[in-house]
């Protein structure tokens, strides 16, 4: 007698997310395809993302909503169609798409993909694209989260040409364009680019959360889907954390209320709130974050006496008070010692990475090492300095220790009013100095051997002006760039006070370097090239 066929466990997880009433009651899903297509009319998958909703099913409708297909490069273009299927036939897609590697459109199964890797269901907290990149790309998941089963394009073969550096600026471009269509940030999450995503929005269960008076706990409420007849089984998980320590934690069997207290103990710290389903076992939502105890508020003693002033020829008044402010609470709690300490213990953290640290007169020596080590720790995909006052000393002095061969390594100088003056180039025009700098490298490089590196220097009308001083590592494929604000330029590291600081959002700053080296690409600009 045949066995019985036994399902995969994404096709469990699949029927787990879709059964009706475990974590909504779909009816429908939405799918949303961003698609290439080259001179030859073959068309490839960008990004998918097929979503379920719970309202009813009307009809296909399939549409295209861009007028035209929007230009990418000399070879590709995109465009973006949205459709809806009925639960069988996303059931239908989703198998097919598992077992075969292919898309099915309602039986159209001519869109290009390259070999997906299936990956086991994630839980996407509901949040905005800043703390979770995957929401980003997914629909409007600002309630109790999200379950994803994803297929990942580990090759990005078919889309590898948007990641290349001198293609950068395109792919920005086209994300804004993707975002004023849709709220979807492909630069946000371009680690997705290739991937089709099933996502399963959890509308079971609305749920809010509030400290007790005691601070010993929260005071959890939960509101069902009208559509339930029965009440699940569920399970309160409540913990808090403060410098890693778990000052409170429990876990509780729901007693069937629009309300529960939970008892930790404490709660002051970050306070995590996971609501499990017990049968099938999921989540259902998910709290992380801090409640408000300490608040401050000013006493300070209202002047009637306005200060009247006048700027730029118009007449102000100000109404001031003194400066005299009191605390609801006299004096520190326990915790405030406790993220004093933290502080403390993350300021020497940061300054042991180079993420945050500070030089003072006399540390020329100790800013350049910390430079060198910088570029040895992530010069592997090649390293820009960009620095209005740079010079082929402070080039030699940094760039030149990157110890990668092979590795592009770049630098954007600037010859006006202020670096003359600096670098003693007074009453020289751009050529001259361009070309004192060209000697400079000349009469002390001995060796060139696998060194790609070169220097532009922007002037007159060539690019634009800049102030802000980078060390910046680009990054290859989908990897995170990064970058480090200077605090002052090479020529003055160490030798008053500055801060080097690594940069939030990096490949901001990559872009722009990026832009501005492209604008000094004339031969006026180049000083030097090995």
């Amino acid at each position: 007698m045949p066995k019985p066929l036994v399902a995969s466990p994404l096709q469990q997880d699949y029927a787990t997310l879709t059964a009706t009433g475990n974590i909504a009651f779909y009816e429908s899903c939405e799918v949303t395809q961003l698609f290439l297509c080259d001179k030859e009319k073959r068309v490839y998958n960008l990004f998918t993302l097929a979503s379920f909703e719970e309202k009813p099913f009307v009809a296909t409708d399939k549409q295209f909503l861009t007028e035209g297909m929007l230009r990418v490069t000399n070879t590709l273009s995109i465009g973006i169609q949205r459709y809806w299927l009925t639960l069988p036939e996303a059931l239908i897609t989703f198998d097919t798409l598992l077992h075969t590697n292919k898309w099915d459109c309602q039986g159209n199964t001519s869109l290009i993909l390259p070999t997906l890797t299936p990956l086991p269901k994630q839980f996407i907290p509901a949040s905005d694209s800043s703390s979770v990149r995957a929401n980003a790309v997914l629909k409007n998941n600002f309630d109790n989260g999200a379950y994803l089963l994803e297929f990942f394009d580990e090759s990005k073969e078919y889309v590898d040409s948007l990641f290349a550096v001198e293609n950068v600026d395109t792919l920005n471009k086209l994300a804004a364009q993707v975002k004023a269509i849709l709220p979807i940030d492909l630069a946000v999450a371009r680690d997705r680019l290739g991937n089709i995503l099933f996502e399963f929005p959890i509308h079971l269960l609305a749920s809010t959360s509030q400290a007790l008076k005691q601070w010993n706990g929260v005071n959890v409420q939960l509101g069902w889907h009208s559509k339930l007849t029965s009440l699940p089984d569920c399970l309160l998980q409540v913990e808090a954390k403060l410098d890693h320590v778990y000052t409170g934690s429990t876990i509780d069997v729901y007693g069937g209320q629009a309300s529960q207290p939970v008892i930790i103990g404490n709660i002051t710290g970050l306070t995590n709130i996971k609501i499990w389903r017990k049968n099938p076992l999921l989540l259902l939502s998910v709290f992380d974050g801090t409640y408000v105890r300490d608040i401050g508020f000013d006493i300070g003693i209202i002047n009637h006496e306005p200060r009247t002033f006048l700027s730029q020829g118009q007449k102000y008044e100000v109404q001031v008070q003194s400066a005299e402010r009191e605390r609801s609470l006299q004096s520190r709690t326990y915790n405030q010692h406790v993220q004093n300490a933290l502080y403390t213990a993350e300021r020497e953290a940061l300054a042991q990475q180079l993420a945050f640290k500070q030089y003072f007169v006399g540390s020329r020596t100790e800013a350049l090492t910390d430079l060198r080590t910088l570029l040895n720790r992530h010069g592997k995909r090649g390293a820009y300095l960009w620095d209005p006052f740079l010079t082929a000393a402070d080039i030699l002095a940094t760039l030149f220790f990157c110890r990668y061969d092979g590795v592009p390594l770049r630098a954007i100088g600037s010859d006006n009013k202020a670096t003359k003056t600096v670098n003693s180039n007074k009453g020289k025009s751009p050529a001259a100095v361009i070309q004192g700098e060209a000697a400079v490298f000349a009469s002390n490089v001995l060796s060139k051997v696998n060194l790609l590196l070169e220097f532009r220097l922007q002037h007159g009308s060539y690019g634009y002006a800049f102030h802000d001083r980078f060390l910046i590592f680009p990054a290859g494929n989908d990897e995170r760039p990064l970058a480090y604000s200077l605090g002052t330029s090479v020529n003055s590291a160490g030798t008053s006070h500055h801060i080097l600081q690594e940069v939030s959002h990096p490949q901001r700053i990559v872009d722009a370097f990026t832009q501005l080296w492209d604008a000094l690409a004339d031969p006026a600009c180049l000083v030097w090239k090995a």
